[in-house]
């Protein structure tokens, strides 16, 4: 190796034993299953009760795929989740959630700190992804 990569890499080696990797893709993951996916179930039970079908997916656990990690609902189950889904996303390295809501051919994204995210906030919008959805 050239003495001056060398150099470069044994300097970043001494570095790596005071790294520590962010707990924030572990705190959405714990959002996901006490809060998030909750607001969201009670939400698809009531579409359920009024004999519609609706789906849940999560995709939380590792490895993180580079979209970050995800939980989307979708009401019209003819589409697998993606583009026609409420998304409830947090890309790596970021701390703020990204709420993606289909609309018209579009896509409406709300960018809600971690720490603020609830289960209004997660209630709303899925009311309003449905009613978009039935219009």
């Amino acid at each position: 190796m050239d003495p001056e990569n060398e150099r470069e890499l044994d300097a970043l080696v001494v570095r790596l034993s005071d790294y520590q990797s962010s707990d924030l893709p572990e705190r959405f993951k714990r959002l996901t299953r006490t809060m998030i996916v909750p607001a969201l179930e009670e939400i698809a039970q009531r579409i359920r009760a009024a004999g519609h079908d609706c789906t849940i997916e999560i995709n939380v656990d590792e490895p993180i795929p580079a979209s970050g990690q995800a939980v989307y609902f979708n009401f019209d189950t003819r589409y697998q989740h993606g583009e026609n889904s409420l998304c409830i996303r947090l890309a790596p390295g970021e701390s703020l959630v990204r709420i993606e809501t289909p609309a018209a051919g579009t896509v409406r994204t709300q960018n809600v700190p971690l720490s603020e995210l609830g289960e209004g906030n997660i209630h709303r919008v899925a009311i309003d992804y449905v009613r978009r959805a039935v219009q």
